[in-house]
Formats: C-alpha cells, structure tokens, sequence
C-alpha cells in the first residue's frame, strides 16, 4: 500500500467540531443520582446508581445526516470510574483530595448499541479486589453501564477508616473528589487532542497497516497554547481510535461520510508506567487481524486498533458494515 501523508487529520476524517472523537464526546454530560453504597467482601460489596445523560449539543455528523447518540465507551469510561470512586470514597473514608489514578480498564460491549432511554438508567459496580495496605491503596470493580460491562483498577489514597455500613445518597456530590469531574486527571471536557504530520505506511497486506501523528493537547479557550500535562487515558483512547479510523477506512478505500458506524466489541486501555520523554508527542497506531466477515445484511469488517500516547496503551476489537443491504445499513459503534 503507498503511503499516505496528511498535515491534520480533519484532512481525512473532516472537520474535528462536527465528529464524535473530535468534539461531539465533550459535549455530553453525566451525572449520577440515588446511590446505595454497600461494603462487603470481594464479590459481595458494591454500588447502585442511576446514571444520567445528556446532550445539549452536536453528537456527530456525517456528512448532512446527524448521527443518533448512543451510550459510548467513553460514557463507560467516565461512569465506572465515577463508582469505583465513590464506593471507595464511602468504604473507607477518602477524603475530597485523596489521589485517585485509574490504571486499567476493560470494557466489552452489548450485543447492540443502547439508543434509547439514555437520560435515566441504572449502574451498577461490584466489588473484585480492595488493597488496604501500605501508602497506597486500590479498588477493582466489576461495573454494568447500560448493556456494557467495564472492570476497572484504580488505585487511591489510604483511608481514614473502613466502613461496614450500607449508605444512601441522592447525588454523587455528596461524596467529593477528583472521582466526580476528573476521574481521569483531567476534565473529559477541558482541551482539545489536535493530530497533525500524520503518516500512514504498510507492506501491502491487511496485517501491515500502521499510522503515526504528532498529538497536541490544547486546553479549550487556548488554541496556540501547548498543553504540557500528561495524556490521560481518555486522550490517549480518543487519539489512538481516530488513527485507527484512518487505518480502516484506508484499507477499503472509503471516507467517514461515507462510513457506517464503527462499534467496538472489546476495549482495554492501560495508563502509562511513568512520566512520558520531554518532548515525545508522537502518536502511534496500528491495524492486524483484519478479517472480511460475509452476513444477510452485507460484509463486514473486523480487525484490531492499537496505539499508545505517552506510554498509555489503547486496544480495541473493532467491526463495521461496508456494504449494506436496503434492510440494514447501521450499527452501533464509537468511530462516529
């Protein structure tokens, strides 16, 4: 396959205000209300919540037609974070300015998107695993968002105390900390990932296909000043997707408007070891297992998007249609 050079990659996937990954993901907004907190042990403790969505702006647009909003990994992202959060903040008393680092988590998808009732729908978390030892200590959950389920490890301060009693509170906010509006270090919201220099080379078989960019972290309300801050695991996630969309749609020979929805089956996203190198900002990516899957409704393509920003690591089984029938021309899916 030649190569492929891009000087942004809106030059490929089109204008980053109107696409999902570029910033159609900002523009939702979560909450949770009526929580029950119940400690226990591994497999016995855990959380109920309702979950909240909202979406006062644009999703996504592909060409003139507005994409229909669905529950997306990076809504798992935020709300499993959020409870692994809170049911540790209520188990053993994290004050509002404990550190709190999510370290890993591995996401599955239903067996089709979730559209419908998307203002109000219960969550869940159940206990796996609890480190109470030493300076730092760490919560695995086993969560259920909507028709997706996401375990998620992070670790946090050490406690004040340990509690065994079940509790209820009618929001999240209840509980302070940097669970609530920055699970993940940084606001979901606060800046921009801008790609640029995007380079995409392969050996001509399914199986070569990779891609670099260079990755600028730009604060919202800032657009010529560098973020110096580490990428956050959703950064990382939202960059290393939209190369692999450039991988996938290169591959066939089709563009974004032109695209059905990309769903991903299964996500896992890992943080980063230690501190990034001063000055490495590259973005890699990387397309294999690339397989043609013949059905009723048309052909579809799977394959496996891989990448890494600053040491975090991004992995997803990914699917879409590429030549649908009259009767069925969509499926849910991130690459929006």
């Amino acid at each position: 396959m030649p190569s492929l050079e891009l000087a942004s990659i809106d030059d490929f996937l089109g204008p980053r205000d109107s696409r999902f990954l570029g910033e159609g993901f900002k523009r939702v907004e979560h909450s949770l209300t009526d929580l029950t907190i119940s400690p226990g042990a591994d497999g016995s403790g855990g959380i109920e919540a309702t979950a909240h969505l909202a979406i006062p702006g644009l999703w996504s647009r592909k060409g003139e037609n507005q994409q229909k909003p669905h529950l997306s990994s990076i809504d798992v992202m935020l709300f499993a974070a959020r409870l692994t959060g809170l049911y540790a903040a209520h188990t053993f008393g994290l004050d509002p300015d404990a550190p709190f680092e999510v370290r890993s988590i591995d996401m599955k998808a239903g067996s089709s998107p979730d559209e419908e009732s998307l203002e109000k729908f219960p969550v869940s978390g159940r206990l796996v695993a609890a480190e109470t030892t030493g300076d730092q200590w760490s919560t695995t959950l086993d969560c259920r968002v909507g028709s997706l389920s996401a375990r998620l490890h992070a670790a946090h301060g050490a406690g004040r105390r340990q509690s065994g009693d079940s509790q209820a509170y009618y929001v999240a906010e209840e509980l302070p900390g940097p669970w609530n509006d920055r699970p993940y270090g940084v606001p979901h919201d606060a800046r921009q990932q801008l790609l640029t220099g995007v380079h995409v080379t392969g050996d001509g078989g399914e199986e070569g296909l990779r891609a670099s960019a260079q990755a600028m972290l730009v604060p919202d309300g800032a657009e010529a000043a560098r973020d110096k801050a580490q990428a956050t695991m959703i950064d990382a996630f939202v960059a290393a997707m939209q190369l692999g969309q450039v991988l996938l749609y290169t591959l066939d020979g089709i563009d974004r408007a032109g695209s059905n929805n990309l769903w991903m089956r299964r996500t896992r996203i890992t943080a980063a070891a230690g501190a990034p190198d001063p000055g490495d900002d590259e973005l890699t990516a990387r397309l294999g297992q690339a397989r043609l899957l013949p059905s009723p409704s048309g052909t579809w393509r799977s394959a496996e998007l891989s990448g890494a920003l600053h040491g975090v690591q991004a992995r997803a089984s990914v699917v879409h249609l590429l030549n649908p029938s009259s009767e069925n021309d969509s499926r849910g899916g991130e690459g929006r």
